[in-house]
């Protein structure tokens, strides 16, 4: 989800806007997947989709890249005890799509918890608001690895980095010295030229391919 959502290009200002920032070579190693990581992919295709709503400010009408489809390499499979295939794709971000998620209408569940549903689903959703109001998934992953019941002290099982959980959110202790929500593109995609001055690069050449609505 991560590589998904960090490396869909989303500035108004670049005509790339609704593609990927990496080739599909250069993915694993720009979101950070590649150091010290036994399983290995190579990331083979790029999914693309489109939407029925178009919006004037992004620059790619046909279709806004996804995710991406990988395989284990040899050194991967490996590891993994089997030719493993990965399939990642990211949430709603562009604008288009969120107007897709607004036209959608909603029903009462009265099938599931019969005529007298508001109040309930009222209660449910304040509770689970409360309990769950964080969208990035490096927060539960987190727990999920070190979680070992509710009579248990929490203790990882794994060698898990605590800086990713400040990777978009601001859930660390100032103890830890973990700047909120790190993880930001360098200089917004500018890159400085020989002759000193500054253009938008903001995406590998090798994305820019055929666009096809899925």
């Amino acid at each position: 989800m991560h590589s998904t959502m960090r490396k869909l290009l989303n500035i108004e200002d670049s005509k790339y806007r609704g593609t990927s920032r990496c080739s599909k070579k250069n993915l694993v190693t720009r979101v950070g997947l590649d150091k010290n990581n036994t399983y290995k992919y190579e990331i083979t295709k790029y999914l693309y989709a489109a939407s029925d709503v178009p919006s004037e400010t992004e620059k790619v009408k046909q279709s806004n890249w996804m995710g991406f489809v990988g395989v284990a390499t040899d050194e991967g499979k490996v590891a993994l005890g089997r030719r493993d295939i990965l399939i990642a794709w990211r949430g709603t971000v562009m604008v288009s799509e969120w107007n897709d998620d607004f036209e959608n209408s909603l029903v009462q569940p009265t099938e599931i918890f019969g005529e007298n549903t508001n109040d309930i689903l009222v209660h449910k959703v304040k509770v689970l608001e409360e309990m769950h109001n964080s969208h990035i998934l490096e927060v539960y992953l987190h727990g999920i690895a070190g979680t070992h019941g509710p009579e248990e002290e929490f203790k990882l099982e794994i060698n898990r980095d605590i800086a990713l959980m400040n990777k978009a959110e601001d859930v660390l202790k100032d103890e830890y010295g973990v700047p909120v929500s790190w993880w930001i593109e360098k200089n917004k995609g500018m890159v400085q030229q020989e002759d000193g001055f500054w253009i938008l690069m903001d995406h590998d050449d090798d994305t820019l391919i055929s666009y096809h609505r899925l």
